[in-house]
C-alpha cells in the first residue's frame, strides 16, 4: 500500500497544494493522475446509474484536482468536474472537502460561481458558514454572521489563503 501511493500523482499533487509547493508540478501530476480517474468506469452497465464505491473514490480524487486546477487558474476545468463533488454521498461523508473546495473558489474570487453554487438552497443551508464568509468577504461585509464560531475560521482560512495562494498582487 505505502508503495502505491507513493507513485500516486494525485498525492503529490495533494502535497505540493497542502505545502504550498510547485503548482506547475502540481497540474503536471493531476494530468498523469486524471487518466486513470478518467478511465475508471463508474456507471453500472445494465443501468447506467453510478456505482457509489467509485464515484466516492473519484469524488476524492477530482477534489484534489479541482483545487488544483483553481490555484492554476483553470476555472473551467475545476467546475467541470463538480458533478463528482458534489456526488451526494461524498457531500455528506466529507463536508470539510466541500467547505476546503467553497474557501478555494473564494480565495480566487469565484463569485459568480459561487453565486450559483449557493442559488441551491441545500448548498446554502449544508455549508452555512462558507456562504456567510463567501457573502461577508465578495457580496457584503455587513453580513450578518450566525454562526460565528464556524465562520471566522473560514474567514481567517481565506485571508491566509489569499496570502499564501496569491500573495500580495
Amino acid at each position: 500500500m505505502e508503495k502505491q501511493e507513493e507513485d500516486d500523482p494525485i498525492i503529490w499533487a495533494f502535497e505540493a497544494l497542502s505545502e504550498n509547493g510547485n503548482k506547475a508540478v502540481a497540474l503536471q501530476n493531476i494530468k498523469i493522475g486524471r487518466k486513470i480517474i478518467d478511465s475508471a468506469i463508474d456507471r453500472k452497465v445494465d443501468t447506467d446509474e453510478p456505482i457509489p464505491e467509485i464515484w466516492e473514490w473519484k469524488a476524492g480524487a477530482y477534489h484534489i484536482a479541482a483545487m488544483v486546477y483553481l490555484w492554476n487558474g483553470l476555472y473551467s476545468e475545476a467546475y467541470h468536474i463538480e458533478p463528482y463533488i458534489f456526488y451526494s454521498s461524498f457531500v455528506e461523508k466529507y463536508p470539510k472537502a466541500i467547505s476546503d473546495y467553497l474557501v478555494f473558489l473564494i480565495i480566487f474570487g469565484q463569485k459568480e460561481h459561487l453565486e450559483e453554487i449557493f442559488s441551491n438552497p441545500a448548498m446554502k443551508k449544508d455549508f452555512l458558514p462558507a456562504w456567510e464568509t463567501y457573502m461577508s468577504l465578495m457580496v457584503d461585509p455587513k453580513t450578518e454572521i450566525t454562526r460565528i464560531y464556524e465562520t471566522v475560521p473560514l474567514i481567517n482560512q481565506v485571508q491566509a489563503g489569499i496570502r499564501l495562494y496569491i500573495g500580495n498582487k
